[in-house]
């Protein structure tokens, strides 16, 4: 009896949660590259999407970033948080209809969707948490304050919803997801390694 409960108590622990970023040209460098920081650290296992294929992918500043996987590849997974960057590549998230499928998908199985910057822009466009507070890039509020309330705060959770302003707000948006995925202790612990406030 002992040994079963000593059995159950370890896969609880071994229990890993799965997040997908989706990642397009012109995406925001910072936004992309602290997030999947942040999340592996935590040891989330944090899947890279390449919106259009498995070549790298050009971000904004020019770093280039290799996907794990073609979108393609990702359509029959669940995952327990979708990850949706800004930086103009946006308008490619905007325009694919497999992300789209995938928002979808998760929106109804009340999974985490966070947006950072122009990705608060995606979620408008897939019609993510209407009516709900989130914050974003101050030149999008214009665009987003008939479908959102919005706040000026450097991240907002409200529900399964994650927003936050750019990529000065990175850490504290990855490490926002570390907390709603894996509990206040692992974000303190990540956040005490990389020496960052939170």
């Amino acid at each position: 009896m002992q040994r079963a409960l000593i059995r159950l108590r370890h896969s609880k622990h071994k229990m890993v949660k799965k997040a997908l970023l989706f990642l397009a040209d012109n995406a925001e460098d910072t936004e992309v590259v602290i997030t999947v920081d942040v999340l592996r650290r935590a040891g989330i296992e944090l899947i890279v999407a390449g919106v259009d294929g498995s070549d790298a992918v050009t971000c904004i500043q020019k770093t280039r970033i290799l996907p794990d996987v073609e979108i393609e590849r990702c359509q029959n997974d669940v995952f327990h948080a979708l990850i949706l960057p800004g930086g103009p590549g946006f308008e490619n998230l905007i325009n694919n209809s497999i992300v789209g499928s995938i928002v979808e998908k998760h929106l109804d199985q009340n999974k985490i969707i966070a947006g950072i910057c122009a990705g608060t822009k995606v979620m408008c466009h897939y019609k993510v948490g209407l009516g709900s507070t989130i914050t974003t890039y101050p030149k999008y509020k214009q665009d987003l304050e008939k479908s959102y309330k919005l706040l000026d705060d450097r991240v907002v959770v409200d529900g399964n919803l994650i927003t936050s302003q750019g990529p000065g707000t990175a850490f504290d948006f990855a490490l926002t997801i570390v907390r709603e995925l894996c509990g206040q202790e692992k974000s303190k612990e990540v956040a005490e390694i990389l020496r960052v406030n939170f």
